[in-house]
C-alpha cells in the first residue's frame, strides 16, 4: 500500500490563476518555468513554416523519419489547391488587404499553437477526471474524443494502477515545484507518468520526470520511483505512444538542477545587474 499522506499535506499553495506555486511565503519556480531556458531552436523554423503555409505554401513530399507516408498524396493535392486558391485571392487584393494577410500569416503559428493547446487541456482534463472520479467526460471536441478513446484502448492493455493524478510535489531544497499528471504501478513498479498531445516527445520530458521523482522522494523518503513513463495521445486518433524514459534518472536530475542555477543566474541579471548596463 502507497501512503501519499505526507505528500498530500505538504503545506504547498497552487494559485490557479499564473499558475504558481509557494512554500512557506517563498514562491517557489516551476518546472516548466526551469526547462524554459532550454533553448527551443526549431521553434523559429516551425513559426516560418506555418507563417509561409497561411500563405499557399505546403510540402511536396510528406514524410516522416525518411519514409515517405502513405497519406502523402492527397495531402499533396490538398495543398495544391489551397496554393492555387491563395494566389487567386491574392491575384484580386488591394495593397491594404495583402498587408492585412501578411499580418495574419504573421500570427499563423500562435494560432495553431493555441487551438492545439486547447485540445491537450481537453484531453488532460478527460484524463484527469477519469483516473479520479472513474468518469468518462461526454462533452469533448472530436479531437479530443478521438485522443481520449485511444488512451483508453492503452490503458485496458498496459492495467497500469492509479496512485494519484494531478499531484502537486516541490522540493524546498531546491525552491522549485510542479503538478506531477500521475502516479501509477504499471508492471508491478511503481512510475511518474506525464501525458503529452504534442506531435513528437520532447526530450524536456526525461528532465521534467526526473525533477518530479526528485520532488516527492525529497517529500517521503519512504516512496521509492522504480521508473518514468511518457503517455504520448496523438489527437488523429492514431494509437498511444508508450513510452518509457531512456536516461538513467540522476543524470536527468542533475541536468535539471544545473537547469534550475541558470533560472536564478538569469532572474539575478535581469532584476539586479541591467539596470546597471
Amino acid at each position: 500500500m502507497i501512503n501519499l499522506d505526507k505528500v498530500v499535506k505538504f503545506p504547498i499553495q497552487f494559485e490557479e490563476v499564473g499558475h504558481t506555486y509557494q512554500l512557506n511565503g517563498k514562491l517557489l519556480t516551476g518546472v516548466s518555468t526551469v526547462l524554459g531556458v532550454r533553448s527551443k531552436d526549431f521553434l523559429i523554423a516551425w513559426a516560418a513554416k506555418e507563417a509561409v503555409k497561411d500563405l499557399g505554401y505546403y510540402d511536396k513530399k510528406i514524410y516522416n523519419k525518411g519514409k515517405y507516408l502513405p497519406e502523402s498524396q492527397e495531402a499533396i493535392k490538398l495543398g495544391e489547391e489551397f496554393l492555387w486558391h491563395r494566389l487567386n485571392e491574392i491575384k484580386a487584393m488591394d495593397t491594404d488587404q495583402y498587408y492585412k494577410l501578411l499580418e495574419e500569416a504573421k500570427g499563423a503559428a500562435r494560432r495553431k499553437s493555441g487551438k492545439a493547446k486547447d485540445v491537450g487541456h481537453e484531453v488532460h482534463d478527460a484524463i484527469e477526471q477519469y483516473i479520479k472520479k472513474g468518469k468518462i467526460t461526454e462533452s469533448l471536441s472530436p479531437e479530443a474524443k478521438k485522443g481520449f478513446e485511444q488512451f483508453l484502448i492503452w490503458e485496458a492493455n498496459a492495467k497500469p494502477t492509479w496512485i494519484a493524478s494531478e499531484l502537486i510535489v516541490c522540493s524546498e531544497k531546491h525552491q522549485t515545484a510542479g503538478t506531477m499528471d500521475a502516479l501509477a504501478v504499471i508492471n508491478g513498479n511503481l512510475e511518474v507518468v506525464d501525458f503529452k498531445t504534442n506531435n513528437q516527445i520532447s526530450e524536456d520530458a526525461f528532465l521534467q520526470t526526473a525533477a518530479y521523482q526528485m520532488m516527492i522522494t525529497e517529500m517521503d523518503s519512504s516512496i521509492v520511483i522504480k521508473g518514468r513513463r511518457i503517455i504520448r495521445v496523438p489527437k488523429d486518433g492514431k494509437p498511444v505512444q508508450d513510452f518509457v524514459v531512456p536516461t538513467p534518472y540522476e543524470f536527468d536530475r542533475d541536468i535539471f538542477l544545473h537547469l534550475r542555477e541558470v533560472h536564478r543566474w538569469n532572474v539575478n541579471i535581469e532584476n539586479n545587474i541591467k539596470q546597471l548596463m
